[in-house]
């Protein structure tokens, strides 16, 4: 167990149960949004509708992920109120293989839709859409680097 990981549980609460709700509500914003995107093939937003839910799935896909193995394992390995119950201890630089990927999926995503929003002109007509990129570019990147940060750091250390 690692003596100095007193902030695991906080920062893990930070990201799953304020910054990732704040993305999550965003989406559902855009897609009940009349006037936002639709997915008619004839709309010259198709495109930007389809990185959307692109970025949507990927996006749920780390959440799930985080919250069922990754988080879980981070607390059982770093959190010294965590009691060990003899079970092997997961592999935390192996699990987060997998979310670095992710990642940069995602950070692929956002600045496709960010082009693309940028090359129709749409900037102005998309304030939710905007508001969505936002959070990924300042919230959400701000966020992982946090935690890598910090899982780096106990690894080297741990």
């Amino acid at each position: 167990m690692c003596a100095h990981a007193d902030n695991t549980i906080e920062t893990i609460e930070e990201l799953a149960q304020k910054l990732y709700p704040a993305i999550q509500e965003q989406f559902i914003f855009i897609s009940s949004c009349n006037d936002c995107i639709n997915s008619n093939p004839d709309n010259p937003n198709a495109a930007l509708y389809n990185l959307i839910n692109e970025l949507k799935n990927e996006f749920q896909s780390l959440v799930t992920y985080e919250n069922k193995l990754v988080f879980p394992s981070v607390i059982k390995v770093f959190d010294k109120k965590e009691k060990n119950d003899g079970s092997p201890m997961p592999s935390i630089a192996d699990l987060l293989k997998l979310t670095k990927s992710k990642e940069l999926k995602i950070l692929e995503l956002v600045a496709e839709m960010q082009n693309e929003i940028f090359l129709m002109d749409l900037a102005d007509k998309h304030a939710a859409v905007n508001k969505l990129i936002h959070l990924f570019k300042n919230d959400f990147f701000n966020g992982r680097n946090k935690w890598n940060s910090m899982i780096q750091a106990r690894l080297n250390t741990c």
